[in-house]
């Protein structure tokens, strides 16, 4: 067993007549370690070069401009609490440099149409 294993499990051992038992407890670790356990794997979250909006997968956005925002909201009789959300940490959100407060027209294509949805940005 490795010195990190000994320090994130206490073993005990229980013993009846003629049958032995091991029970792990696993420590709650107070984080992530800095280095990795592995050489080559990083622990960190670092942010994607990878452009998420052109893959095949990903349907068209954009973020809509400020009158056609109100065009939309007075054609549905809506105000802007009324429609999904979609985070601004969201990786399509990021590609679209979108902000709070901003809505995202996402153009989807089935086998019969193309349709618009929207989502608020948080």
């Amino acid at each position: 067993m490795h010195a990190r294993e000994r320090r994130l499990f206490k073993h005990i051992q229980l013993k009846s007549d003629a049958t032995a038992s091991l029970i792990f407890i696993q420590q709650s670790p107070a984080g992530l370690p800095d280095k990795p356990s592995r050489p080559g794997v990083s622990l960190k979250e670092e942010k994607s070069t990878i452009d998420v909006l052109k893959h095949h997968l990903v349907p068209k956005m954009e973020v809509m401009k400020e009158e056609e925002k109100q065009r939309l909201l007075e054609e549905f009789g809506i105000d802007t609490g009324m429609l999904p959300r979609i985070n601004s940490d969201d990786p399509s959100a990021e590609a679209l440099g979108a902000k709070a407060g901003d809505i995202v027209r996402i153009k989807r294509k089935d086998e019969t149409a193309e349709y618009d949805y929207y989502r608020l940005v948080v």
